[in-house]
């Protein structure tokens, strides 16, 4: 082999013991929530302009994610929001990303259910977010987002980010939240999206406007 070949190998191969890139994020979940949805609709309202809205108490889109998802990230748009004066129930969960469909993460007897909920109502001055993580660990922790309270003229976009058991969350690409579930129990398992109404507390948020949805999954990368 010549000493150019072997130049070039080395290039390729390096050492031997590179660490692989972690692999790239895929969509698993988008919908516009145009005119339709791609989901299991149950009640509400396509609206112009686009979206959906809840108009009922037990309004709601559900959506099985073809992979469960592992590291990822949930996106969506809201507008015609401000939970402050919109709640006509005491707590209802506007937003959830399940393991095991409308079972709570706090119930220690099942273990498989991860899940976080944003939680409005009439409780709340603005939100509520419940994390739960395989039936162990818990966390519950209201937070305003914005101080000045929200505009429903506005279009919000929300996102939330976790990645080996950290959750991150975001109000127009500003973080207002985060939380790290412990490392021998990661939140890192969903298989279920809703917006609109739970079943558990049957008080759908009539206003907000739901659009543009996206989930992510990027499994982490094994490790050598």
């Amino acid at each position: 082999m010549t000493r150019y070949a072997v130049a070039a190998a080395l290039a390729v191969f390096g050492s031997g013991t590179a660490r692989p890139a972690d692999p790239a994020p895929k969509v698993v979940l988008e919908d516009s929530l145009k005119d339709a949805t791609k989901g299991k609709q149950t009640g509400g309202k396509f609206v112009p302009g686009g979206g959906w809205t809840a108009v009922g108490p037990d309004d709601r889109i559900v959506w099985e994610l073809p992979d469960a998802v592992g590291d990822g990230s949930l996106e969506l748009e809201v507008r015609n929001f401000d939970p402050a004066k919109q709640a006509v129930a005491k707590e209802n969960n506007i937003i959830g990303m399940w393991e095991t469909l409308w079972e709570s993460g706090g119930m220690k007897d099942k273990p498989n259910l991860d899940n976080f909920n944003v939680r409005v109502g009439q409780n709340y001055k603005q939100m509520k977010l419940e994390l739960h993580t395989h039936g162990f660990a818990q966390k519950e922790k209201p937070v305003e987002p914005l101080k000045a309270g929200f505009d429903p003229g506005r279009t919000y976009t929300f996102k939330a980010e976790w990645a080996g058991g950290t959750i991150r969350f975001y109000l127009d690409g500003e973080k207002f939240y985060e939380w790290e579930s412990p490392a021998s129990d990661p939140l890192d398992r969903f298989k279920y999206l809703h917006v609109g109404s739970d079943p558990q507390f049957k008080g759908a948020t009539p206003g907000p406007v739901f659009r543009n949805v996206k989930v992510t999954s990027a499994p982490r990368a094994k490790k050598e």
